[in-house]
Formats: structure tokens, sequence, C-alpha cells
């Protein structure tokens, strides 16, 4: 909830659809991650993300999947950096069915390399490890992260070395 957003201007009574959505959710989306993306579990995540969608017409795929993210950890975070990655793995970077079955697949393609990834997460308020790790949707959310980062850096290096260098 950055500044520039119209979430910062809103009363916490705008967030109650959203609530009663996670609320509400039936408890075999708790469990889907990149690993169990199969037709009827994208499925799944397509209709609530269609449920958010319904209560926040405006609402982009970096929000939508901010929040699946935070609150379920199965789908990474559509932001910026994430589909410049996107982009360079010819995955589409617009949240739904088919483009989850893209993410599906490269964690297929990449599973060894996400499932060693074993990052802990942490109590908040003392620091100490909870047991849980990170899904490997957050993985792949931050390998793309990180990706996107690293193809923004090698652009503006480009453009600032010019087109005779």
């Amino acid at each position: 909830m950055r500044g520039s957003t119209k979430l910062l201007q809103k009363s916490s009574i705008y967030l109650l659809p959203a609530i009663k959505i996670i609320s509400n959710t039936e408890a075999p989306i708790w469990g889907i991650d990149a690993n169990s993306y199969t037709l009827q579990n994208i499925g799944l995540l397509c209709d609530l993300g269609k449920r958010f969608r319904e209560a926040y017409q405006d609402m982009s795929d970096t929000l939508l999947t901010k929040i699946m993210l935070g609150v379920f950890g199965n789908v990474p975070a559509f932001d910026i950096n994430f589909r410049r990655a996107c982009k360079a793995e010819k995955i589409s970077a617009t949240f739904n069915c088919k483009v989850l079955g893209q993410i599906g697949a490269f964690y297929q393609r990449n599973q060894s390399e996400i499932d060693e990834c074993k990052i802990p997460t942490f109590v908040f308020d003392n620091g100490i490890p909870n047991g849980l790790i990170y899904t490997k949707a957050k993985v792949i959310d931050m390998a793309f992260f990180i990706e996107g980062e690293t193809l923004l850096k090698a652009d503006r290096k480009a453009r600032a070395a010019g087109p005779n260098d």
C-alpha cells in the first residue's frame, strides 16, 4: 500500500469485502502452490481472482496477485519486475488461467532449483524461525523479481552507453 495507491486514501471499511473473501475461501486454495498447478487448482485460483475482481472492479493484476501471494502464498505477484522477467521467459504477464499454467510449466522445468530454495519465515516480533518456509510460488516471485531488476539495469546501462558503444 504505497502512498501513490488509492487504498491509502480509503478507510478500513473499504477492505471488508477482501476480508470476507479471504475468510470464506475454501480450504483447498490454502494448499495450492506452484508445484500443484493442475487444471482444477488453476481454476480455483482464477475463481478466487474473479471474486476479488467482482468486489473491486478496478483491481489491477499487481494488487490482486500481491494479495493472493501475501495471504495464500499461491501465486507470484505480477509487479513490474515480475512482468519484465516474464517477457524474457516468453510468459504472458496477465493474471489468468493460461498464464498460471505457464508458471506451473516454468516450475516443472526448474523444479530441482526451486525445491532447493528452502527459505525460512520468522515470527515477526521476536525474529525466531517459525518452522514455515516460503512457498514455491514465492520463490518464483523472488527469482523473477531479481531477474526483472537485472534486466532493467542492463537496459539502462545499454541506453546510457548509447547506440555507438
